[in-house]
C-alpha cells in the first residue's frame, strides 16, 4: 500500500526534467522507467487477483464501504484520469474505507482505498483527484506486483503462478511465513513516490483538473508534519518550492490536451461529497436468500450512560450505547430519537435550541430540537494523529491533542487551525509507545491530558492529568482571541484534578487529592471563594439550583451534592444522572426515564423510552428448534418466543444461558445487593425463577449446558495475579503477559448441578475455547512451554509432529476435548512460521477446528488428523459440521457461507443491521442470526427458496 502520508518524501525528491515543454506539447504522458517484465511474475490478471485478496483481507480493519451509492461517482474520476496513464492491462477499482486518518492508499492490481476523512479534508473535486491520481500512478507502474514478486521469489521460491486460487494461496503462505526469513528491502519508497507523482499530476492535469490546487492542500496536510519526532519531517517552504517546480512541468499544457469539464461536475461533486460526509451505515441494503422466518422481538434496553437537562430545564436527552432521546421535561413526553455509534455524552447548546451528538471518529451532528430536524450532519478532518479531543458544545471549535505533544485548536466546519501550542506536553519515546499500546488495545482515545470548554464556549481548558509519566502542563485558551490568557496557580491546579464551572468568573473542584482542600475558586485569579468538603473525580454543575452531580462518592456510583448546606442530599447506583433545581432525572430498574422531588422515593412522572439497539450481548442461545431464544446485555436480559417476538419473562442482566428441549432456560446471574451469585432455572410458560445453589467464585463462567470454575491449587490464591503465574515477556513485541500454572478446572452440568469431570494443570495453564453448541473444548499452550514438553513424553505420536515444527516460537499445542466428558479427542500442532500470525480464538465442532488470527483470517484444521483445509478472510465464522460449510463474516452484517472442502462460496447474506449472533442448528439445516436492531433471523443454510 502507498500511503498518502510518504507524498511529502516524494515532492522533496523530485528533479526538474530536460524534456517538460516537449511532454506538455505532445501531450504524452512523462517518461518512467518502468521495470522489467522478467522481473514481475504477476501477469495483469493475477495482480488483480492479489489486490482482491489483500482487500478482502483488509475489509474490517480499513472499514470498507459497500455503497454503490457512493462509490459510482468517485469510480468515475478514477475512469477520468486512468485514460490519461500508460494501460498496462490493469483495471482500477476504488473503494471507500471508514479509517479515521485523512489518507488514501493503493493496493496491488489496480484497487484503490480512499478514507472518507480524506473527502472531507479535500474543499474541491481538484484537490481529491490530485491524491487519486497519485495512487493511480502507483497502479499504473506496478509497484504492488513489483514488491510481492520480490515477497514470493526470496520468501517463497516461488517464480509462476497459475489461477486465481494459486494466487490467494501464495499470499496466505506469505502471511503464514513472513516472519521466518529476512528477505531485505523489497520496495525502493523514493524511487515509488516519485513516479507516481509524475504519473499522477499528468493524468490530474490531461483530465482537467487543475494543478495549481494542489498548494493549498499540501499546506493544510503537511502543517501537522513539522516537528514531529517520530515521522519524517521537512521543511514547509522547500517542499512548496519543490511542489511549485513539478507543477510548472504542466501547467503550459496546450488546451488540446486538457478535457474540459462542466459547472454540472462542481455541483455534482459537492452533492455527491455531503452524501459521503453524512453516511452512517445504520441501514444496509438487505439480501437474504433461504430466510425462512424474521421476528422483530419485544425490546430490552440498555442502561442509559448519560442524562441531562437543558440549560433551561424545558429538555432531557436520555443516551444508551446505540441512541439519544430528546424529551420534554413538562409533560415528561418522548419527542424524537437519534441513532448514534460510538458517540460521546451528547450536549445542550447554551441556548437550549440545539444539542450536538459526536462520535469518537469525530463525525458530528447538530439537531434542532423545535423541528427534529438535522441543522449539520458533517465530520472534522485534520490531519495527522489524533490522541485526544474535544468539541465546543455548540459546535464550533475542535481541540485536538496529538502524538507530537502539540495542542491544537480548529474550526470545526471548516478545518482552519485557529492555535497551536506546540510542545504542549514534552513527549518521550517511551510515554509515546505505552500511550500507543493502550490505544490498540482499547480502541479508545488516549486520556493523558485533561480537555474542557467554558459552557459559553469563550475558553478551553487544558492540562495534564495526574499521569507520572508526564509534566505538568496547563493551559486557558481565549477561543475570541485566539491566545493564550494567565490564570491563578489554584486555577493551574484544578485544570489537572478536576473541576467544573459554577459560572463565567467562578469554578469549583479539587485542586489535590485532599478533599478537605476542595473548593470554589474564581476565574481566572484563581483565588479560594469558598472551602468545599468534595470527594469524586468528576463534577456536573445543575443547569438551575445550587446542586453538583458528583462521581463517585463513597458506596455510590453518584451523588447529588448541595453548594448551600454543603452536604450530599442523594446517592445513586447508576451514574447517569441530572439535577434542574429540585428534580431529578434519572433511569428505573425497568428502563424507564423517570423524574423524582430530591428527597422523594417514588417518581413524580416516568416514561418508556423508544426501542433501540442491543448493547453489548453477554450470552445469546437459540433452542434447537428455533422456537426459543434466551439472551442478555450489560444491562437486562429476557427470554422470547420467536414465532410472535414476545418477551416470555424479563429478567435482571445474566452471564451465560442454555435453552434445553424442553425449553427451560438456565442462566448464570451474577451477585446483585444481597443476592448472591446463582445458576437459576427459567421456566418461560409459567414466568418463574428457580435459583439454584448460591457461590462466590469468580472464575467461573457458563457455556451453553457446561459450567466451568478455573481455581488454583495453590494454597494463597491472590486475586490480582494468580499464585503460581508465570510471567513472560515476548522478545519480538515487548508485550507482557501473565501465564496461570499450578490450576485445576472443574465443570459442572447446569441441569443436574453434578461435577462431570475435573481437570489439573500442574504447568502453565491453557487458554480454552469453549464451543457450547458442539460441546468441545479446545486447550491451547505455546508449543515450546513446559506443558507441551510434558504432554510428548506422555504421548510418543506427539513426538515426531513436535519435531518437524521449524520453529517452536510462537507456535501452538492443542487439544481438542469433549465437553460432556473432558476426554481428549485429538491433539495438533499448529506452526505459525517463527510468529508470522498469532491465534485469537479458537473451536471446535465435528472435525473442524477453527482458528481467527491477528490477519483477519478464519483457519479451518482436520481434527482428525491436523490437516489445513482452509483459509478465509473474515473476524467471526461459525461451522456447520454436518454440510461441511462454514459461515464467515469479514464485515458488519455481511456473512458469507462456504464449502470448506472446495472453499466454493454458496450464499451471501446482507443484513440491514449489524449481526451479534450466529450460529447453525445441530442438524445444519437451519442458521440462526440476531441482529443488532433486536430482530431473530431464521435461515435455510442451503439456499432453498421460501
Amino acid at each position: 500500500m502507498k500511503k498518502l502520508l510518504m507524498i511529502a518524501a516524494a515532492v522533496l525528491l523530485l528533479i526538474q526534467l530536460n524534456n517538460v515543454s516537449a511532454v506538455a506539447q505532445s501531450c504524452s504522458p512523462p517518461v518512467v522507467e518502468l521495470p522489467d517484465a522478467s522481473k514481475i511474475i504477476f501477469t495483469p490478471e493475477q495482480e488483480m487477483w492479489l489486490g482482491e485478496a489483500i482487500l478482502e483481507r483488509s475489509r474490517t480493519t480499513y472499514g470498507i464501504i459497500d455503497d454503490p451509492d457512493l462509490t459510482t461517482y468517485l469510480q468515475g474520476i478514477v475512469d477520468r484520469l486512468a485514460r490519461h496513464l500508460p494501460q498496462k492491462g490493469i483495471k482500477f477499482r476504488v473503494y471507500l474505507s471508514d479509517d479515521p486518518r485523512v489518507n488514501a492508499s493503493s493496493i496491488a492490481g489496480g484497487v484503490v482505498l480512499i478514507n472518507r476523512k480524506l473527502i472531507k479534508f479535500a474543499r474541491t473535486e481538484d484537490e481529491l483527484a490530485f491524491v487519486v491520481a497519485h495512487e493511480l500512478g502507483h497502479g499504473t507502474v506496478r509497484h504492488g506486483a513489483i514488491t510481492f514478486s520480490k515477497i514470493f521469489k526470496r520468501l517463497l521460491k516461488v517464480d509462476k503462478l497459475t489461477d486465481r486460487a494459486d494466487v490467494i494461496n501464495r499470499y496466505n503462505e506469505y502471511l503464514d511465513t513472513w516472519n521466518t526469513k529476512d528477505i531485505g528491502d523489497v520496495r525502493d519508497i523514493d524511487d515509488e513516490q516519485h513516479e507516481a507523482d509524475r504519473l499522477g499530476v499528468f493524468a490530474m492535469a490531461a483530465a482537467g483538473y487543475d494543478p495549481g490546487q494542489i498548494q493549498g492542500f499540501w499546506q493544510r496536510f503537511t502543517k501537522a508534519k513539522k516537528k514531529n519526532a517520530f515521522l519524517v519531517f521537512f521543511g514547509g517552504n522547500e517542499a512548496e518550492i519543490r511542489l511549485k517546480a513539478m507543477i510548472d512541468q504542466y501547467k503550459d499544457m496546450p488546451a488540446a490536451c486538457r478535457e474540459k469539464r462542466s459547472i454540472a461536475n462542481i455541483d455534482a461533486f459537492e452533492g455527491w461529497r455531503n452524501r459521503v460526509i453524512t453516511f452512517n451505515g445504520f441501514s444496509k441494503t438487505e439480501s437474504i436468500p433461504g430466510l425462512i422466518s424474521r421476528t422483530v422481538l419485544s425490546p430490552i434496553r440498555s442502561d442509559l450512560t448519560n442524562i441531562s437537562f437543558s440549560p433551561n430545564g424545558k429538555y432531557i436527552l436520555a443516551q444508551d450505547p446505540s441512541s439519544v432521546t430528546v424529551l420534554s421535561r413538562d409533560p415528561l413526553r418522548v419527542l424524537f430519537q437519534v441513532p448514534v455509534k460510538d458517540a460521546r455524552p451528547a450536549q445542550f447548546s447554551a441556548d437550549s435550541a440545539t444539542f450536538l451528538v459526536v462520535t469518537g471518529s469525530l463525525h458530528y451532528q447538530r439537531w434542532e430540537i423545535a423541528s427534529g430536524q438535522s441543522l449539520e450532519d458533517d465530520e472534522v478532518a485534520v490531519p495527522g494523529t489524533v490522541w485526544q479531543s474535544r468539541m465546543s458544545s455548540d459546535g464550533k471549535y475542535l481541540a485536538v491533542f496529538s502524538p507530537v505533544g502539540d495542542l491544537v485548536i480548529y474550526e470545526a466546519a471548516s478545518g482552519d487551525e485557529l492555535f497551536r501550542k506546540k510542545e504542549f506536553v514534552k513527549m518521550s519515546l517511551t510515554t509515546y509507545w505505552l500511550q500507543e499500546r493502550i490505544r490498540d488495545i482499547t480502541e479508545a482515545d488516549i486520556n493523558l491530558i485533561g480537555l474542557k470548554f467554558s459552557p459559553d464556549g469563550r475558553y478551553l481548558f487544558a492540562g495534564t492529568t495526574s499521569a507520572p509519566w508526564t509534566q505538568d502542563a496547563s493551559i486557558v485558551v481565549d477561543l475570541d482571541q485566539k491566545k493564550a490568557i494567565p490564570v491563578g496557580d489554584n486555577v493551574k491546579k484544578l485544570i489537572k484534578n478536576s473541576f467544573e464551572f459554577l459560572s463565567s468568573d467562578r469554578l469549583v473542584g479539587r485542586i489535590n487529592m485532599e478533599n478537605a482542600d476542595s473548593g470554589v475558586f474564581s476565574f481566572p485569579e484563581g483565588k479560594r471563594i469558598e472551602q468545599i468538603d468534595l470527594g469524586g473525580f468528576s463534577f456536573t454543575r445543575s443547569s438551575a439550583g445550587n446542586y453538583l452531580v458528583v462521581r463517585p462518592v463513597t458506596g455510590a456510583a453518584v451523588g447529588v451534592f448541595d453548594l448551600r448546606s454543603k452536604k450530599y442530599v442523594f446517592a445513586g447506583k447508576k451514574s447517569a444522572l441530572d439535577v434542574y433545581e429540585d428534580l431529578i432525572a434519572a433511569e428505573r430498574k425497568n428502563g424507564e426515564l423517570a423524574l423524582y422531588k430530591l428527597g422523594a422515593s417514588e417518581p413524580i412522572a416516568s416514561i418508556e423510552l423508544p426501542k433501540s439497539n442491543f448493547g453489548l450481548l453477554r450470552t445469546v442461545s437459540f433452542s434447537e428448534d428455533g422456537a426459543m431464544l434466551a439472551a442478555s446485555d450489560s444491562s437486562r436480559g429476557a427470554v422470547w418466543s420467536l414465532p410472535s417476538g414476545e418477551a416470555s419473562i424479563l429478567l435482571r442482566s445474566f452471564y451465560g444461558s442454555f435453552v434445553t428441549s424442553d425449553h427451560l432456560v438456565y442462566a448464570d446471574f451474577p451477585r446483585a445487593g444481597d443476592m448472591d451469585r446463582t445458576v437459576a432455572k427459567i421456566t418461560p410458560a409459567s414466568k418463574s425463577v428457580e435459583p439454584g445453589i448460591s457461590f462466590i467464585e469468580d472464575r467461573s463462567r457458563q457455556f451453553g449446558q457446561f459450567f466451568l470454575t478455573k481455581r488454583s491449587m495453590e494454597k494463597e490464591d491472590k486475586r490480582d495475579t494468580m499464585a503460581g503465574d508465570v510471567v513472560l515477556v515476548d522478545p519480538a513485541t515487548g508485550a507482557v503477559r501473565f501465564v496461570q500454572s499450578n490450576m485445576e478446572l472443574e465443570a459442572k452440568d447446569v441441569v443436574t448441578r453434578k461435577r462431570i469431570w475435573i481437570r489439573q494443570f500442574p504447568n502453565e495453564a491453557p487458554r480454552y475455547g469453549v464451543n457450547s453448541n458442539a460441546d468441545t473444548i479446545c486447550f491451547v499452550w505455546d508449543a515450546d512451554s513446559k506443558a507441551t514438553r510434558e504432554a510428548v513424553k506422555l504421548r510418543p505420536d506427539l513426538t515426531q509432529k513436535i519435531k518437524g515444527l521449524d520453529e517452536k516460537r510462537g507456535d501452538y499445542y492443542i487439544e481438542v476435548a469433549d465437553l460432556a466428558s473432558g476426554v481428549t479427542r485429538s491433539y495438533l500442532f499448529i506452526e505459525t512460521g517463527n510468529a508470522s500470525f498469532e491465534i485469537k480464538d479458537v473451536v471446535a465442532s465435528g472435525d473442524y477446528i477453527l482458528l481467527s488470527d491477528d490477519n483477519n483470517r478464519i483457519l479451518i484444521y482436520s481434527v482428525s488428523n491436523g490437516d489445513l483445509l482452509r483459509r478465509v478472510f473474515g473476524t467471526h465464522a461459525v461451522v456447520n459440521a454436518a454440510a461441511g460449510t462454514v459461515a464467515v463474516e469479514n464485515s458488519p452484517g455481511r456473512i458469507a457461507i462456504y464449502d470448506i472442502r472446495t472453499g466454493k462460496e454458496l450464499k451471501r447474506l446482507t443484513f440491514k443491521n449489524d449481526v451479534v449472533a450466529m450460529r447453525f442448528s445441530k442438524d445444519g439445516k437451519r442458521f440462526f442470526a440476531l441482529a443488532a436492531d433486536q430482530t431473530a433471523f431464521v435461515i435455510d443454510p442451503s439456499g432453498s427458496a421460501h
